[in-house]
């Protein structure tokens, strides 16, 4: 419901605030397909939850850079977020966005390669 209320073409969401929400990688599922559909969406806080690195692909290949329009997230906090081996897949999205200004990524802890 959630993500077709954001995402309808009426939609004026331009924040979304979900930390300590324990949400796990299959809410990040959902919250992808809405940042495929978003065309407002500037900010997303999803500090402190459980995304690990197969919800931050979900958010950010599936969601992020699958949006056929431009993106207008500009603001992305994934903070305590669990992503670890995630590095990676942040790395695709900071070559492939040019939209994002504020990326907090603290106290996760990242694999060294």
């Amino acid at each position: 419901a959630l993500v077709a209320a954001a995402a309808a073409p009426s939609s004026r969401l331009r924040s979304l605030a979900l930390p300590r929400n324990r949400i796990t990688p299959r809410g990040c599922r959902t919250i992808g397909e809405l940042l495929a559909s978003s065309a407002t969406l500037e900010a997303l806080d999803l500090t402190a939850n459980a995304v690990a690195p197969e919800g931050l692909y979900d958010i950010v290949v599936n969601g992020i850079l699958a949006n056929p329009g431009p993106s207008m997230l500009r603001d992305l906090r994934l903070d305590a977020a669990q992503i670890g081996d995630g590095v990676q897949t942040v790395a695709h999205l900071l070559r492939s966005n040019r939209s994002l200004a504020s990326l907090a990524l603290s106290f996760n802890p990242f694999a060294e390669h």
